[in-house]
């Protein structure tokens, strides 16, 4: 007689490996899915009229461990173009080793996240290594009716609570708490500095084709800051602090009816120096802060950012020999509402304080620009 016991066999970072165990004459034969045929996961959400139904932790983690895979047998849909909703609140508290759903490495998510009202709340995302930070990357559906609570330690690319960047598609009643902070850019090696992290609250960077709606952070935004130039004959200029924005940090498409209360902080520029003062060294700019934008060149109608915003200075430009040719970057600009902006700004206001950023030293100088407030 032989018996057939399924289970799961290996877990490691919510990666299920489950097979089945071949059991003959006293021994026990491992054979895993590929061999054995499709045996489903334990924790693989159920399909029910054409929706993935999240209903426990350990679900959403499969999905995020798994967004290629099949959403059911012999389905062509893959969780980055389903429709997926949340069942109950989910708690991810304990849970490491997010990947952020679509982008960087994998196809955009294009489906549609419908969140039904609940929650996600707990996650840790601590992520220096891809482009697009959140819990999802790059998105060109829908996610909406959603509530998150994170704790974001993020790259150099663009960060935020919600979605790294919205390429296309709509985000509607979303909201976002906890903190966002992008990580600084590199140093240069005989090279100029990288530039620091895009940070938003809910959205780092959206596109032309994206669309906010009824939708709030009250996160607390940080982005990052230049990397440093480094030359032995100096003109390697440094990186420039990256964006930030209570809402989004760089906003091109469309953003209705929305708001942003949480506190912004945009990154230094990085210093550009040469060791023996030869040559002409930079340094990069502070990055853009604003309340609800920190660069807008979008549409904005109808929203109002209340919380403190604080650009970044501008770094250093000198060599070994203080050149009188060095110039210091510019401070960033800050705004209570945005940054800086050569959109269309409608019915909007801001009611927080905004301190822009010094100008870097350097004999060419740096300056320092507040945003008027928009009513």
């Amino acid at each position: 007689m032989v018996n057939i016991h399924v289970g799961e066999v290996v877990r490691k970072s919510s990666k299920i490996l489950s097979g089945a165990i071949l059991m003959t004459a006293g021994i026990g034969i491992f054979i895993p899915n590929t061999l054995a045929g499709t045996l489903p996961s334990s924790d693989a959400p159920p399909v029910v009229n054409g929706w993935v139904q999240v209903s426990t932790p350990d679900q959403l983690e499969y999905i995020d461990q798994n967004q290629s895979s099949d959403i059911t047998t012999g389905s062509t849909t893959t969780y980055l173009g389903a429709n997926i909703e949340l069942m109950n609140n989910i708690d991810l508290t304990g849970y490491s080793g997010w990947v952020p759903i679509g982008g960087n490495s994998e196809p955009d998510f294009g489906g549609t996240f419908n969140g039904q009202g609940y929650e996600i709340t707990g996650l840790n995302i601590d992520d220096s290594s891809d482009a697009n930070v959140g819990v999802f990357g790059e998105t060109i559906g829908t996610v909406e009716n959603v509530g998150v609570s994170v704790s974001l330690d993020g790259s150099s690319g663009a960060n935020a609570a919600l979605v790294g960047t919205q390429v296309r598609g709509l985000i509607s009643y979303a909201y976002t708490l906890g903190t966002v902070e992008a990580h600084s850019g590199g140093n240069g090696n005989f090279s100029g500095g990288g530039n620091g992290g895009t940070a938003g609250g809910l959205v780092g960077i959206q596109l032309s084709g994206g669309h906010i709606q009824d939708s709030y952070s009250s996160a607390q935004v940080s982005s990052g800051a230049g990397g440093n130039g480094a030359a032995e004959e100096g003109g390697c200029p440094g990186g420039s602090g990256g964006d930030a924005g209570g809402l989004v940090g760089q906003a091109a498409g469309n953003i209705q009816n929305a708001y942003a209360i949480g506190d912004v902080t945009s990154g230094n520029g990085g210093s550009g120096i040469g060791s023996s003062g030869a040559g002409v060294d930079y340094g990069g700019n502070g990055g853009l802060a604003g309340g609800l934008v920190g660069d807008d060149t979008g549409l904005i109608v109808d929203a109002y950012a209340v919380g403190s915003v604080t650009a970044g200075n501008g770094g250093k430009g000198g060599g070994g020999g203080g050149g009188a040719d060095d110039y210091g970057g510019t401070g960033g600009s800050a705004g209570a509402l945005v940054g800086t902006d050569s959109g269309q700004v409608t019915d909007a206001y801001a009611v927080g304080a905004a301190v822009a950023g010094s100008g870097g030293v350097g004999a060419g100088g740096g300056t320092m620009t507040v945003t008027a407030q928009v009513e």
